[in-house]
């Protein structure tokens, strides 16, 4: 089921897609991501969160930025 709605959220954050969330805030508070694929997916527009209680990694060659 997780993987079905890491799936989904990343298949709308992608550019010309008929319904777009990419201007959405998003708030990932002690989400686990574990294998989301968000490839070509882009979080512009709205307020991104991710809070952990814990260390967070990101895959080797994962571009990570913050303004």
């Amino acid at each position: 089921m997780r993987q079905t709605v890491l799936r989904l959220i990343g298949s709308h954050l992608r550019d010309d897609v008929p319904v777009s969330w990419q201007r959405c805030d998003l708030e990932f508070t002690r989400a686990v991501l574990d294998g989301a694929d968000w490839r070509r997916a882009r979080f512009t527009g709205g307020d991104i969160i991710f809070i952990s209680t814990d260390e967070v990694e990101f895959a080797e060659g994962s571009s990570v930025y913050s303004g």
